[in-house]
């Protein structure tokens, strides 16, 4: 048997990311490589780091999505369907079985976790926490990481997925200057920085705040 912390799954994801990330931007400063390659690995390395948040979060919320389901009560199960967009009778009639697990998977998976609103969304829904009140929220914790202010972070966040949709959906193309956005190293690297920051913040929150997620009943440790 293996106790599994809530978020170890998901910071395995991440970081297995940010290597691929590391590894972009380590080819990309090849010294034989032309400026067009090495700008394409540059946005590559992007590309994985913003990558390495949305997993995240999206494992997180599949982790504990299934942890309410194994231990919540008729609340969380509200909650929670809300959350999914999916029937409260059938996270209710399905539990304990091998199909809501299949379940809560696709709909997580079809979800984009990398604006702070959806966030919020997400701890409110699943975690049944709000610690706003408290001055207790998971930008706090990650502010103090980044060594900057709660809605700071929150707004860095959002423009980092606002790049990441230009290079995903457009190439990063730039039809108004008819070429291809500028990225350098150091953006790179800033981007880095700070999804780190985003995940060992939220981590580093998770582990102090477990005991109250759904009144207790979300564990912060499961025996798989």
């Amino acid at each position: 048997m293996i106790t599994v912390s809530l978020g170890e799954v998901a910071t395995t994801v991440a970081y297995a990311l940010l290597e691929q990330a590391d590894e972009l931007k380590k080819t990309a400063l090849l010294v034989n490589l032309s400026d067009d390659a090495k700008s394409a690995c540059l946005r590559a390395s992007y590309l994985f780091c913003v990558a390495s948040v949305d997993s995240y979060f999206g494992e997180l919320a599949y982790d504990a999505s299934t942890r309410v389901v194994n231990y919540g009560e008729i609340g969380d199960l509200r909650r929670l369907a809300d959350f999914l967009g999916v029937k409260f009778d059938v996270l209710q009639d399905e539990r304990g079985s091998e199909r809501i697990d299949l379940k809560i998977r696709q709909e997580v998976d079809k979800m984009t976790l990398l604006k702070p609103d959806k966030i919020d969304r997400m701890i409110l829904n699943i975690f049944g926490f709000d610690g706003s009140r408290q001055g207790d929220t998971v930008w706090h914790d990650i502010a103090l990481l980044a060594r900057s202010k709660y809605n700071s972070v929150r707004m860095q966040l959002d423009l980092i997925y606002e790049r990441r949709n230009k290079i995903a959906h457009a190439g990063d193309w730039d039809m108004r200057e008819f070429s291809f956005r500028p990225i350098s190293e150091e953006r790179v690297d800033e981007s880095r920085r700070f999804v780190g920051d985003v995940i060992r913040g939220t981590q580093v929150w998770i582990e102090r705040n477990s005991q109250s997620f759904n009144g207790g009943r979300l564990f912060s440790a499961e025996v798989k």
